[in-house]
């Protein structure tokens, strides 16, 4: 008897423990392995005034505590790309480096990578700098990888995007389909608010979504 309590005493333990490391895992992997990429679905303001990275990441992280904002909506979406070309992204985004000398970029887009928050600017510039406003190398092929594979460039048309400094460079991406920045409402019967925050979280494809 006592032999047999022993065996499913051990049993419990083991598979307490290997259910613990498996969650552990997971809890990892989520928080790790993703890029977080804010953005206005197919808008880009012309402004009298620069637009610092402190403020871009302001207005979307703040949208996430304060969802009262009646001319806006927030949509989060998750995108699993190549492990080869997340890797590069990575990469790229370890590897920026500070200007010497200070300019202003005037930003739209917001990305969380790990413990890296940094901005890129409008179409015609694709500056890049941190979220306490310092500048970086301008880096073309970060901020082309990461508007492409956020979907960014599906929110506008082959003739805007002409003006696109990345685009220009790197070409149009082979998967590009320009999508209505509304159609996510299409059938609901209402009219859609003045502007569509996408939150877009993107993984490796070696990431198992359903243990997120």
């Amino acid at each position: 008897m006592r032999l047999i309590l022993y065996y499913i005493f051990a049993f419990i333990i083991v598979d307490l423990f290997v259910s613990c490391h498996h969650r552990s895992i997971s809890t990892e992997t989520s928080y790790e392995d993703s890029i977080i990429v804010f953005y206005y679905r197919g808008i880009e303001f012309e402004t009298s005034a620069s637009i610092p990275c402190d403020e871009t990441k302001k207005r979307f992280l703040s949208f996430e505590v304060d969802k009262t904002r009646a001319y806006e909506v927030m949509v989060e979406e998750k995108k699993v790309i190549s492990s080869t070309i997340y890797k590069r992204i990575k990469n790229l985004i370890d590897s920026l480096q500070y200007k010497s000398n200070h300019s202003i970029c005037d930003t739209r887009i917001f990305v969380q990578a790990d413990s890296i928050g940094f901005c890129i600017g409008p179409s015609w510039s694709n500056c890049l700098c941190s979220s306490t406003n310092s500048d970086f190398e301008n880096n073309l092929l970060l901020a082309y990888l990461i508007k492409w594979k956020s979907g960014y460039y599906n929110y506008f048309s082959e003739e805007i995007l002409k003006e696109d400094i990345g685009v220009r460079y790197y070409g149009l991406p082979f998967d590009y389909h320009y999508t209505n920045r509304y159609s996510f409402m299409k059938g609901q019967g209402t009219m859609p608010p003045f502007r569509t925050i996408s939150k877009v979280i993107i993984y490796p494809d070696s990431v198992n979504l359903s243990q997120l």
